[in-house]
């Protein structure tokens, strides 16, 4: 029984061994024949070389080329082609006959030749193409290139994650779903950045080709105020010619070139009379300014104060008396001026007054043949070089003027904000915008800026604020329909000055600065940066920084603003970026509330009954349903949006926290909040009792104190929300 028992057991092993062997398909390996032409291929079973010569002849008489009918008369290299024919037709043949390299001393199936490869799925389009590379080759360990290691085709929608995932004149468009690349856009077009749009400047929202600021461009271009029309220009690497720190990629120019640190400087200061500082040796130290003709790389090197193509040059001329007008000054000699054709540096050589491109001429083209203070009269015959025109003197564009503003057809000073005197205002009806004097009684206005009188009383300007207070009111108070009301800070909302402490109402803002005032007349960027606080170099020229109300610009690359130090926060608000007071929720004077403009917060007046609304903090009661305010009262006030001034509420001891002065909301808010604080309580300790029972480790006290702890603030939870029900409920009945 047990021989039975053992051999049965045999056979069962023999049989499974069997089923393992032909499932596992062990095979022998391949015999493949050695192709004996050069030793160094192995063909598949079959082939010979008998077989490899009649391959050969028969392609060769294929080429249909004059006189070859077999392979030894086929010529060697094809000119017309740049072909080696012979090698060309002997690897045909080769793969014809299924050969493979010889790799190997033996004939082994791991050498073979690949036959066929098998491809990855199709990858995301990604500008504007989608690939698939090889995945397999068969036979598995065979050698040998693919025809195609990467397969492409062309796709229409390409998704992408940044601007420089798209091709040209494409931006990543993320308001899309998924996100993909668009078309860029056309001039006028709404914009949040520069690289979505086609003139590659973003300003005021809107796509543009011309720039005023460089935060109208990409962070890697600056707004070149010298082109025309002014477009955004990339900034400049180290070395490279600048007049100006914002032309360069290393945020700083020395000397007049670009560089990635702060000028070096001689400690101490060198006689700036004999000697200049060295900044090529370490330490910098002061070095005896050169001579005319010496070598230079800086006018403060040369005695002369002049440094032309590497040489100190001779100051430039001076003559005494004046030369006449038909003569240039140079040196100390007048002398006669050139006709047409002859070189010059300057104009002045020149008998038309015009050097283009270091030649005198007779006409120019546009105003770069001109001097700064002088334009190219295009309606002239011959178009001349004419002076540029002083302020009220007529024009038609605003290269024509001294000011760099035409403002219904007469020459303004432009205002980029705040370059306008006391008796003007900023026109923005010409681009740029033009100073112009302020408006006479009882002429159209929209803001009391407009107006000489300092009122714009139902669209008309005026001598005297509007309201009809029995007496007139004392000082630190306005008149605010019938009644004295205090005077606002600045940041508060206003319609004309006399509401603000500070004297100025400034687009619908009081402030303690005027639009109109104006920085010093520095005609340098260095000195204008002297006075950083206040001034700011916009547009070669030295700018007021914008106050509390005034219109600013933000610069969304770094989150910086130009408004004045200490005059709030650029903050846009119904399409309107204005300097604004910042609030940080409970700072607000009484009767405003802190709002939240998306980019910022800033105090804004509460409304009275009715007035528009997103919660309680919005109204004078307190109460916000359904976006509307419910209850609390703003006495009329002319001029006032949204009803008016409101009244704070007067006779608190202390201030009120709760932002309601219903007696019965005053009470609701307390219970709401001993309900919140009762409620944390009790979950709180709830969660101490599951962690005393979750470390017991079997202790029985523990386990038990841990379940009491639950069980009861579980019970208090109840009961907490429970009240909370009921009392939400007594507190609608009294909201009513």
């Amino acid at each position: 029984m047990q021989k039975k028992w053992f051999i049965g057991q045999f056979i069962l092993a023999g049989v499974f061994c069997f089923i393992l062997i032909f499932n596992f398909g062990i095979k022998p390996a391949k015999a493949y024949v050695e192709m004996n032409i050069d030793g160094n291929y192995f063909c598949c079973p079959g082939s010979n070389t008998q077989a490899f010569f009649t391959c050969q002849d028969n392609k060769a008489a294929a080429l249909n080329l004059p006189g070859v009918t077999q392979f030894s008369n086929l010529p060697m290299y094809d000119l017309s082609h740049d072909t080696n024919l012979t090698s060309a037709v002997e690897e045909f043949c080769k793969k014809s006959l299924g050969c493979f390299p010889k790799i190997k001393p033996t004939c082994e199936e791991s050498v073979q030749a690949c036959t066929s490869w098998t491809y990855t799925a199709w990858s995301a389009c990604y500008q504007e193409k989608k690939t698939r590379t090889v995945a397999t080759a068969t036979p598995a360990g065979c050698t040998g290139s693919p025809p195609d290691a990467e397969l492409t085709e062309a796709c229409s929608t390409s998704s992408c994650s940044f601007d420089d995932d798209c091709t040209s004149g494409k931006y990543c468009n993320t308001s899309a779903e998924p996100d993909i690349c668009s078309a860029k856009q056309a001039d006028g077009a709404a914009c949040t950045r520069p690289t979505q749009c086609d003139g590659g400047v973003c300003s005021s929202g809107k796509c543009a080709s011309s720039c005023m600021f460089d935060n109208n461009c990409a962070s890697n271009q600056f707004c070149d105020i010298t082109a025309s029309p002014k477009a955004c220009t990339t900034k400049k690497a180290s070395g490279q010619e600048c007049s100006a720190a914002n032309q360069c990629s290393g945020k700083f120019c020395n000397d007049g070139k670009c560089a990635s640190s702060a000028p070096l400087v001689c400690a101490p200061a060198c006689d700036a009379l004999h000697y200049y500082c060295d900044t090529l040796v370490a330490p910098p130290s002061c070095k005896v300014k050169h001579s005319d003709g010496a070598a230079c790389a800086a006018a403060n090197q040369c005695d002369s104060g002049v440094c032309t193509n590497t040489k100190c040059a001779p100051a430039p001329a001076n003559c005494s008396p004046a030369c006449s007008a038909e003569k240039y000054c140079e040196g100390t000699t007048c002398k006669d001026k050139k006709i047409a054709g002859a070189t010059c540096t300057v104009g002045t050589q020149c008998t038309s007054n015009l050097c283009d491109k270091g030649t005198c001429k007779v006409t120019c083209t546009d105003d770069s043949a001109c001097t700064a203070t002088e334009f190219c009269n295009l309606t002239a015959s011959p178009k001349t070089c004419n002076t540029k025109k002083s302020e009220t003197q007529a024009c038609t564009a605003a290269n024509q003027c001294a000011g760099e503003a035409c403002t219904n057809s007469l020459c303004r000073a432009k205002c980029n904000p705040g370059t306008c005197t006391a008796t003007q205002f900023c026109d923005a009806s010409s681009t740029p915008n033009g100073c112009v004097p302020k408006k006479a009684n009882d002429l159209a206005c929209t803001v009391a800026t407009e107006c000489s009188g300092g009122y714009c009383t139902n669209l008309k300007c005026t001598s005297a604020a509007p309201g009809a207070c029995p007496g007139g009111c004392p000082d630190g108070k306005y008149c605010a329909g019938t009644a004295c009301a205090d005077k606002k800070a600045d940041g508060q909302e206003c319609s004309d000055l006399s509401q603000c402490t500070g004297g100025f109402c400034n687009s619908a803002v009081c402030a303690s600065v005027a639009i109109a005032e104006s920085c010093p007349g520095f005609t340098k960027q260095a000195d204008c940066e002297t006075k950083s606080l206040l001034c700011e170099w916009v547009s070669n020229a030295c700018s007021s920084k914008p106050g509390v109300g005034q219109p600013c610009t933000f610069n969304a690359d770094d989150g910086s603003d130009n408004c004045r130090t200490g005059e709030g926060a650029c903050i846009t608000y119904e399409g309107t970026f204005l300097c604004r007071k910042t609030c940080s929720g409970t700072d607000c004077p009484a009767g405003n509330y802190c709002f939240d403009a998306g980019g910022g917060k800033f105090c804004k007046t509460q409304q009275g009954d009715g007035g528009p609304c997103t919660d309680g903090k919005a109204c004078v009661s307190g109460v916000c349903e359904t976006g509307k305010c419910k209850g609390g009262e703003a006495p009329a006030g002319p001029g006032i949006e949204g009803g008016g001034t409101p009244v704070a509420p007067t006779g608190y001891p202390i201030p009120n926290f709760l932002g309601v002065d219903d007696p019965n909301l005053v009470v609701g808010r307390i219970i709401k909040y001993i309900i919140g604080f009762v409620g944390t309580i009790a979950l709180v300790t709830f969660m101490y009792g599951g962690a005393l029972w979750l470390i017991s480790a079997g202790r029985m006290d523990y386990v038990t104190k841990g379940k009491n702890y639950m069980i009861w603030a579980a019970v208090g939870l109840a009961i907490v929300f429970g009240s909370y029900v009921i009392v939400g409920q007594i507190f609608a009945i009294f909201g009513q």
